[in-house]
């Protein structure tokens, strides 16, 4: 299956749009950056979560436990190298999902991995907040990024957080800071609110 890394900053909607982009809550919200680890979405006939522990037994749990589970490791001093998530869904047929820990997360570990699926992914999909996209932080990881050849797609989320009027703007910025960081595009910028589509019925956007 085609291998896609969904990276960005911690906060910008990179596991809703996710969930939109599958159909179902399958990737965790809501987690902090210090739990947040690297989450692999891939096809099975169950259901369930596989939490790879640092030097401790992994934990098998079903979908809706997993927060809490990863919680309980945190809080008892472990740490959730990866998470396994499976899922009998027709799309995860096709391509294994990579959810990343935001690059501006403060756990080096966490850092690493983002760095990681980046080099293990066929298409690089990095999501922006589109009240505060292209930051000074996200140019300086998306120039590294640039010398690895990966294309890339950029999805600027969280639409429905800005006026109408200033999307256009908004995507013209983004368009013109990724040119200038030499980043050829998969396709034009995207301008989506994740949180509605998933919230709808029907998500032809993300096909």
């Amino acid at each position: 299956p085609l291998r896609l890394a969904v990276v960005g900053e911690f906060n910008a909607g990179k596991s809703t749009f996710i969930n939109a982009l599958i159909g179902a809550d399958v990737a965790p919200t809501g987690v902090l950056p210090t739990t947040a680890t690297l989450h692999w979405l891939s096809w099975a006939p169950d259901p369930f979560a596989r939490i790879a522990v640092r030097g401790g037994p992994d934990r098998v749990v079903g979908h809706a436990a997993l927060k809490d589970a990863l919680r309980e490791i945190q809080a008892g001093g472990g740490v959730a190298r990866e998470v396994h998530i499976c899922a009998p869904m027709e799309r995860l047929k096709r391509m294994e999902v990579l959810d990343t820990p935001g690059f501006n997360a403060l756990d080096p570990d966490h850092l690493a991995a983002a760095r990681r699926a980046v080099e293990e992914a066929h298409v690089m999909l990095w999501v922006f907040d589109a009240s505060q996209p292209l930051k000074e932080t996200e140019r300086a990881v998306l120039a590294e990024i640039a010398a690895s050849g990966v294309p890339i797609q950029a999805v600027i989320n969280k639409r429905d957080r800005v006026e109408e009027r200033e999307v256009p703007s908004i995507v013209e910025h983004v368009e013109e800071g990724l040119r200038g960081l030499g980043l050829e595009q998969v396709g034009p910028v995207l301008a989506l609110s994740a949180r509605a589509a998933r919230g709808s019925k029907c998500t032809t956007w993300a096909r």
